[in-house]
């Protein structure tokens, strides 16, 4: 049987057994290899000893987002195949398509043991504002002014070194005239700036969410003595303005991380019309 070498790592994540899932400090023990492997219009699929991978290119042979499926046709595990390495949140789920386990990826070393749980998802459907989102199940939801504030969501967290909660914050304005995503993105960095201590801008970029044009941005600001890392989304739809604001704390283990992919798939989830 042949190998292929870019997508080695994620066979070797994807056919774990069990046990070894389940091991919090661990990597499987177990490679798989390919049989059979087809490339079209930036996808590949390759037939596995124990089923089938399909990498959506993106950039190029080495990234794309990536999904085991099992030979029955389940989904196994999936996440993102950054420039040859595993990156970001790789789920692995159950029969039933529960997440039970999770863990944060950087160049292809495990950085943090994720909360399983903050991957399974509800799905919050408002006809009042005319939009829907998917919200990790078992965060709590906290009154907001039903007016610029319309969502706000928070994880409860024992952990006595945990000062400021993951949170997730819906708000809505309308576009005024000369508005687009780039000047408002720019005030929300200003309010930022204006507002905290130092801020630490890290990555930007513009997508789609559901059609609609976006702005996604990532950094670091100062409240009082702790790091808050931040994922702020801008989404334009119609004469409407949503922000999906994203935080966690980012003190000394760079916490943000572990919350980042579940960050993410909110905002991918963000869907208006609804």
């Amino acid at each position: 049987m042949k190998k292929l070498i870019f997508f080695s790592s994620i066979l070797f994540f994807s056919c774990a057994s069990e046990g070894d899932k389940n091991k919090a400090d661990s990597t499987p023990a177990k490679k798989d290899s390919t049989v059979d492997s087809t490339k079209i219009s930036g996808q590949v699929k390759m037939k596995t000893d124990s089923g089938t991978l399909i990498v959506n290119l993106d950039h190029g042979q080495k990234t794309g987002e990536a999904s085991m499926l099992d030979n029955n046709g389940k989904l196994v595990s999936k996440g993102l195949y950054l420039n040859g390495e595993m990156n970001g949140a790789w789920l692995t789920y159950d029969a039933n398509g529960k997440v039970v386990r999770a863990v944060h990826y950087g160049n292809g070393v495990i950085q943090h043991v994720l909360d399983a749980d903050d991957f399974n998802f509800d799905t919050i459907r408002s006809k009042d504002y005319n939009i829907s989102f998917a919200i990790p199940s078992k965060w709590k939801e906290y009154s907001t002014d039903g007016q610029s504030l319309l969502f706000s969501y928070s994880k409860e967290v024992k952990d006595p070194a945990v000062r400021i909660l993951p949170t997730i914050k819906i708000m809505k304005s309308t576009l005024a005239m000369g508005d687009d995503l780039s000047s408002l993105a720019a005030a929300q960095m200003d309010y930022l700036h204006q507002n905290f201590g130092h801020v630490q801008p890290i990555a930007a970029d513009s997508f789609l969410v559901n059609s609609n044009p976006a702005y996604l941005q990532y950094g670091i600001y100062n409240l009082s003595d702790n790091g808050v890392g931040f994922l702020f989304a801008t989404i334009i739809h119609g004469n409407s303005v949503y922000y999906v604001d994203c935080t966690a704390q980012n003190y000394e283990q760079g916490e943000f991380l572990k919350y980042q992919g579940v960050f993410e798939m909110i905002v991918k989830s963000f869907r208006t019309g609804n």
